[in-house]
């Protein structure tokens, strides 16, 4: 029989894609796969950009703090490092295309231009919005070139790898011209009817002090329900516990803090809120699959 720490350790685990930030070709592509719930994939997050088309089917998405619907013709960009989680309806599943891909693959040159090809992750990074709702003409441009990099991938003629890059450059311009003509939404008004308000404001909370020291009782007397109960409607809202989520935020913003600061690792340990450095140390290799100095080490550019 498992013991109670390893069915903990399960529950705090977060999927870690094997994405090689390296790799001569860092693309993969899911097509058209429909997933029940039971089937979905844990709580995750990792270095690559992703994109997530809806064909068909309801479910919710938690990406970073937000819990959005997720309906035919939806699209969402998930910028690198950025938790999320999808929540196929049981009843009328999600039928999903995903793209994950590092953004080596494309380059952003300007060409004497502001426009950038990936003006739709940096938009949904900077709005916290990643919810894109296609117009018909757009919806059936996306599809094409989903399928068109399908056909590529099953057919492996020679050039299929510059084939996809290319359909991939064409999908982010017209996601980037699409945002561009966007009128920002309201990140609230995205909220599935099915999530109380209270477990918006602990989200938005837990968004705004991940390094402090929230705990279940607190937010459960926050929302004037037991812990019992918001643990329980949390849980169903999002797919992860309270604590797995808390500690998802803290590695994202321990990541963030490796790669563009300078920062002691200790102090990075105390700025995100775990308990020591050793505690700071075991999640993080957990979480991640390397030490923290290991990810600074492979992830900070290099100096002249």
């Amino acid at each position: 029989m498992d013991s109670h720490r390893e069915r903990r350790k399960r529950r705090l685990t977060v999927l870690r894609k094997p994405f090689d930030r390296g790799a001569v070709f860092p693309f993969v592509f899911v097509h058209r796969d429909t997933k029940q719930p039971h089937q979905e994939l844990p709580d995750h997050v990792h270095d690559w950009e992703e994109i997530v088309y809806v064909h068909r089917g309801r479910g919710t998405f938690l990406i970073d703090h937000r819990l959005y619907p997720m309906r035919e013709g939806d699209l969402f960009v998930i910028p690198g490092n950025t938790v999320h989680r999808a929540n196929p309806d049981p009843d009328d599943p999600v039928t999903s295309s995903v793209v994950f891909f590092d953004r080596s693959l494309i380059g952003d040159r300007s060409l004497g231009e502001s426009f950038s090809l990936f003006a739709a992750f940096d938009r949904a990074k900077s709005e916290r919005n990643h919810r894109i709702s296609l117009r018909p003409e757009t919806r059936r441009t996306v599809e094409r070139w989903l399928d068109a990099v399908h056909d590529e991938i099953s057919l492996l003629r020679p050039g299929y790898r510059h084939a996809v890059a290319i359909a991939l450059a064409r999908l982010l311009l017209e996601l980037g011209r699409e945002t561009a003509a966007r009128v920002p939404e309201d990140g609230r008004a995205s909220e599935p009817p099915a999530a109380p308000p209270w477990i918006r404001d602990a989200l938005d909370l837990l968004e705004r002090r991940p390094g402090a020291a929230v705990t279940l009782a607190s937010l459960a007397r926050n929302a004037n329900v037991t812990p019992a109960h918001f643990s329980r409607v949390f849980r169903k809202a999002t797919g992860m516990t309270v604590t797995s989520y808390r500690i998802m935020k803290q590695i994202v913003l321990a990541k963030e803090a490796l790669m563009n600061t300078d920062d002691k690792i200790a102090a990075v340990a105390e700025r995100c809120g775990f308990e020591s450095l050793p505690h700071f140390y075991r999640m993080f290799k957990r979480h991640v699959g390397v030490s923290p100095a290991a990810f600074r080490k492979r992830h900070r550019p290099r100096r002249p």
